[in-house]
């Protein structure tokens, strides 16, 4: 069987199990599969240079599609570009396709140029594994990443290509998110008085447990990233005052994705217990692993303490005082992401960076914004973010990314995924304190914080971007719809240091 019709029969496989999408890495000894790929109709095909952005840029179609991308790359050191995305693609339960090409197997572990060892890379990561050598080519694809490997010997093009649709083999089925399964039996809560967290969701499971949460009547922490963040319904229930330190708690509820605030990570050391809803099988907490599917939601039996006037009260207080502060610190980190949020319009798409911007966002936001907030809070990592936000944006629909500068420049050539996908309304806001300033009130030490003074106006203009600066008066930026821009916004240091020492510092 020959090379090129083997590469025919791969992408008729991945075609036939949902794949409508390609990230293409072309190489040498993916040649047969690039060939191919010119040759044929039906598949989107987007082409990269470089691996690690077109993994995170694979993870952003999968989060708007719903289906299963490949990302193409040749051998060698291309592979294992990869991981990253890999990694979080697996923490989302994302269905991220590698398919590598190889040279054939009797290379291996002889130090042949390009010939390291791709099965294996991803360990337990990936779902499964094909190392194809011969002629089966069949692959089946569900919910999670997998690593498809196939070794092509030269001469690489050992036939012409010819013209072929393959939009013939496309069967449409569902693609069902992964679901943990429900169960009949109940739910015993012990706790009266849980605190309940809500993070990730998908809008319509959000919109679906807003009845049981009024029902519950316990104070809810409602992150970005769970869709009811401000919500009408739940006002009354919800902790706007960014800590839920004082309250009278004796357990935790988690509906949704692991938790970004920090009070989660102390829960490893506190004595509450502790109970996981979500369609994700992470608990994100080392002792307390069990997790319960989102549709057991519905079979918890408990009767809970309704949320006291006087906690109400107590977040009311901190509530006012937070918007103090933002007054008081009109050009802090926080009253940028204040002010950011009140430049969205209603119904955008907004993708988050990690470390403090997510962080501030969940605390200082405005929350009358009705928007779709995501973002890789899998591993929590802070590359490929450009990337990912590129790759999730939707034409029709205003598109916005807040990031912070290490963000950005850990993925400066995520801009190239502009050149064939065009999104014209699209906001890249890059928040630049000049470092990792999350780092500083962990450890005091400058080393964390990787300092620097670059600015990010000639990185725009290089994209073809739009470039606007922010820093010190503003006015709320207009030209949204013509192209590509890049908003950067300088927050006042000494500003921002002292509205945390004052937010620490209120009760």
């Amino acid at each position: 069987m020959t090379n090129i019709s083997r590469a025919r029969a791969l992408l008729k496989s991945l075609v036939q199990e949902g794949v409508r999408e390609i990230v293409l890495c072309p190489g040498a000894r993916n040649a047969p599969l690039v060939t191919v790929l010119s040759k044929s109709q039906g598949l989107k095909i987007h082409s990269f240079f470089d691996e690690r952005s077109a993994g995170f840029f694979a993870l952003g179609r999968i989060q708007v599609t719903g289906r299963p991308v490949a990302v193409c790359t040749t051998s060698g050191t291309a592979v294992a570009e990869l991981l990253p995305a890999v990694i979080e693609a697996d923490h989302q339960t994302l269905p991220l396709i590698v398919l590598s090409a190889d040279r054939p197997k009797h290379y291996r572990g002889s130090g042949s140029p390009q010939s390291i060892i791709h099965p294996g890379l991803f360990s337990h990561y990936v779902e499964n594994t094909w190392d194809l050598d011969g002629a089966n080519c069949e692959v089946k694809i569900r919910r999670r990443p997998v690593h498809i490997n196939i070794c092509f010997d030269e001469p690489l093009l050992d036939e012409p290509a010819t013209d072929w649709n393959l939009v013939h083999y496309m069967v449409e089925r569902p693609f069902k998110p992964l679901a943990l399964h429900g169960s009949d039996a109940p739910v015993e809560i012990s706790s009266r008085k849980p605190l309940v967290i809500v993070s990730g969701l998908r809008r319509f499971e959000a919109e679906r447990i807003v009845p049981l949460l009024k029902k519950w009547q316990r104070p809810l922490i409602l992150e970005g990233l769970s869709g009811l963040r401000g919500h009408s319904e739940l006002r009354s229930l919800e902790i706007k005052g960014g800590k839920p330190d004082g309250f009278s708690f004796d357990g935790v509820i988690r509906i949704g994705s692991v938790p970004t605030l920090r009070f989660w990570r102390d829960l490893e050391t506190l004595d509450w217990p502790v109970w996981n809803f979500s369609d994700l099988p992470w608990s994100g907490l080392a002792r307390a692993r069990e997790v319960h599917a989102l549709a057991d939601l519905n079979q918890i039996k408990a009767e809970f303490e309704p949320w006291t006037n006087d906690e109400r009260t107590r977040d009311e207080s901190r509530w006012e005082k937070l918007n103090d502060l933002l007054t008081r610190y009109p050009y802090s980190e926080s009253s940028w992401v204040r002010r950011i949020s009140q430049w969205i319009p209603q119904r955008a798409k907004v993708f988050l960076g990690n470390s403090l911007p997510i962080r501030e966002w969940d605390l200082a936001a405005d929350r009358s914004l009705n928007c779709d907030v995501s973002a890789n809070r899998g591993v929590n990592g802070i590359d490929g973010l450009v990337s990912t936000f590129l790759g999730s944006a939707e034409e029709g629909r205003s598109n916005w990314a807040v990031l912070g500068d290490l963000s950005a420049l850990y993925d400066l050539n995520g801009l190239w995924a502009l050149r064939d996908h065009h999104v014209n309304d699209l906001t890249l806001v890059i928040l630049n304190n000049g470092g990792g300033k999350i780092f500083a009130p962990m450890f005091n030490n400058q080393l964390f914080e990787n300092r620097h003074e670059f600015s990010f106006a000639d990185w725009a203009h290089m994209w073809g971007c739009r470039y606007h600066l922010f820093k010190g008066a503003v006015e709320v930026p207009s030209d949204r719809t013509s192209r590509p821009r890049v908003l950067e916004v300088i927050p006042d240091e000494n500003e921002t240091e002292a509205f945390w020492r004052a937010w620490k510092d209120v009760p």
